[in-house]
């Protein structure tokens, strides 16, 4: 399995666990020109952009460590872009990660992080 289906196994794994967690998933790859969101899903009244970090192991440093400061500036301006797109100003928003690890069984272990950082 190459980087690019990895991290598209990760995403889908990511997704079906959120949804059975009770959110909605209003999109998927939401991008705008220098930034991405993984997975936008709904918590109630909560927006919630997503991060998904996918690994095989944990050689190269766990998925959480690989959510550098780059990366969520970049994410911090998606979400902006998205909230007002969608005329979102007076909604809750939080930044998620999900770090999905593969074990050599090729099952996923899930760290759902809610909440890890804040805008401002």
């Amino acid at each position: 399995m190459n980087s690019n289906s990895l991290g598209q196994e990760g995403e889908e794994t990511a997704a079906v666990f959120l949804k059975s967690k009770g959110l909605k998933i209003l999109e998927r790859n939401f991008r705008i020109r220098g930034g991405e969101i993984d997975i936008v899903a709904q918590d109630g009244s909560t927006i919630c952009f997503t991060e998904v970090k996918t690994r095989r192991s944990n050689s190269y440093g766990t998925p959480r460590e690989s959510v550098s400061f780059f990366k969520k500036n970049r994410l911090i301006k998606a979400g902006l872009f998205y909230v007002a797109k969608h005329n979102l100003n007076d909604t809750n928003v939080r930044f998620d990660v999900i770090c999905v690890t593969f074990t050599a069984a090729g099952r996923p272990q899930m760290d759902w992080l809610q909440n890890v950082f804040e805008v401002g």
